[in-house]
């Protein structure tokens, strides 16, 4: 069995604050539209929404 890599990304509160409201907008405007090949279930678009 391989093992995957990992990776992080380590960001402050206001790199946090944005990436959310861009998030969020992306949801609300374009259904998600803009990262919809991001994503691998639909799921995880609702997650991000419930974020709010």
């Amino acid at each position: 069995m391989s093992e995957q890599a990992r990776s992080g990304l380590e960001l402050g509160v206001d790199e946090t604050l944005v990436l959310f409201e861009l998030l969020q907008r992306l949801l609300e405007d374009g259904r998600g539209a803009p990262i919809r090949a991001a994503v691998v279930d639909d799921a995880e678009l609702w997650a991000l929404n419930a974020l709010k």
